[in-house]
């Protein structure tokens, strides 16, 4: 399964808002009062819950379909996370008020309220839909009342602020660049051509982002990402240092934390409070908004074509693999064929029971793309909740534990004309070699 990870700005545009719609994907969740889709896997020993005002500790892993964007076990040490009242029904705060010490549960709400851009616009991830049910996945450790943080917080954040400055201090004594009024500094380590960008000229950056002493934070990977400048896309030291850049340009820009997270920093984010940020920006290409559209209406129309053709030659790749791997076994209704290679001799899954599954992925042609044996840690998921692509849903169903089974999937309950990168293009069937390890209700 891809595991994504997000960019600060994605990070904080998606803890936005946690608003709930309609139910229908949770109709298997308990619907509480107060508008939250819950499902209990666990009951805590403690009655205490959380109170508006108090800050909540707790464990967190959020998926949309079979993609992690969240997990709080890659973060070291609790990130408290202050109840407020409810701002929609069904919200993060409203869930939270159900909870007692020890609760374990997932929480259902539709994507439409999660990925809100700063202007309240939609702004879903690739392959993501409107509609789309994403799943928190929470364990409430611990509370805390405002008081007892407020005094453990005026310390620490004394202690934060103190190092920013001197950390600062030591960065810019080593490395000279132009201080802006708002206090920004921009290093320009390769000098660029042309002219700065106007606003609503399509930049396409590649940059990487870091602690001020060198810790990495988060890196486009060495792909480019197009941003409009003019808008709001990041922190407010990034978006005003992308407009003293020109293109074929390296720069590095150092943001104080007041240009960032500020005084709060984003602890869902793994960000503490006073944390100056370094971005390392290579500006690959500058150009205005109606070329960047056209450009982006020729390449759509191009894509168009290659999926129609994709989607033309499906029916006889299935069928060619079905033939040189001499499969007898007929596909289910929905196309799926389910090969078992041992048969298990456990439980058979229910929908809402929690699987723990090996994988290996591999396309029609047989090349290998993902497998959770290379990291040697299982994959789990619910059940008939959405978590995974419907071929897996199904197919699992249909195993008992200790079973191991070849998913034959066509696109259809895959990803079907969604374009998931260069391994698995629009319309394309995958292979999966699956065990099932265990079972929990």
């Amino acid at each position: 399964m891809k595991i994504l990870k997000l960019s600060v700005f994605a990070m904080a545009i998606s803890m936005l808002a946690f608003a709930c719609g309609d139910s229908d994907p949770f109709k298997d969740f308990e619907k509480a009062e107060n508008g939250v889709n819950i499902k209990y896997h666990k009951r805590g020993a403690e009655s205490a819950k959380p109170q508006v005002g108090d800050f909540a500790y707790f464990s967190m892993s959020y998926f949309v379909g079979d993609s992690m964007y969240f997990n709080s076990n890659d973060f070291a040490g609790e990130r408290p996370f202050p109840v407020r009242e409810p701002e929609f029904v069904g919200d993060m705060n409203a869930a939270l008020s159900l909870l007692n010490i020890g609760d374990s549960v997932t929480i259902g709400i539709l994507v439409d309220s999660m990925f809100i851009d700063p202007q309240g616009n939609l702004a879903l991830p690739q392959g993501v839909e409107p509609g789309d049910p994403s799943y928190f996945n929470i364990q409430l450790n611990r509370i805390q009342t405002k008081e007892a943080y407020e005094a453990e917080q005026e310390i620490f954040l004394q202690q934060q602020k103190e190092q920013e400055i001197a950390l600062l201090n030591a960065y810019l004594a080593q490395n000279k660049g132009d201080k802006k009024p708002s206090g920004l500094v921009v290093i320009e380590d390769v000098k660029g051509k042309g002219n700065f960008p106007k606003k609503g000229d399509v930049m396409k950056l590649k940059f990487a982002i870091s602690s001020l002493e060198g810790e990495p934070f988060f890196s486009t990977q060495g792909e480019s990402v197009d941003v409009e400048y003019g808008k709001e896309v990041d922190t407010k030291g990034f978006n005003e240092g992308i407009g003293y850049m020109k293109q074929g340009g390296k720069y590095r820009l150092v943001v104080p934390s007041e240009l960032a997270f500020g005084s709060e920093g984003f602890p869902m984010a793994g960000i503490p409070p006073y944390f100056g940020m370094i971005y390392e920006v290579e500006v690959v290409e500058m150009k205005s908004k109606e070329a960047y559209e056209k450009e982006q209406a020729a390449l759509k129309a191009a894509a168009e074509l290659i999926a129609e053709e994709r989607r033309l030659a499906e029916p006889a790749k299935i069928a060619k693999y079905v033939k040189d791997n001499n499969i007898t076994v007929a596909p289910t209704e929905s196309g799926l064929y389910m090969i078992h290679e041992t048969e298990g001799t456990g439980k058979l899954p229910q929908s809402g029971n929690m699987v723990e599954v090996h994988y290996t992925l591999y396309n029609i042609d047989g090349e290998k793309l993902q497998s959770s044996r290379d990291s040697g840690k299982p994959f789990s998921f619910v059940i008939g909740r959405n978590q995974v692509i419907q071929g897996w849903d199904e197919g699992v169903a249909m195993m008992k534990e200790g079973g191991k089974a070849t998913l034959l999937i066509p696109s259809a309950i895959a990803y079907g004309g969604t374009d998931r990168g260069t391994d698995i293009p629009a319309y394309s069937p995958l292979v999966f070699e699956v065990e099932l390890i265990s079972v929990k209700e």
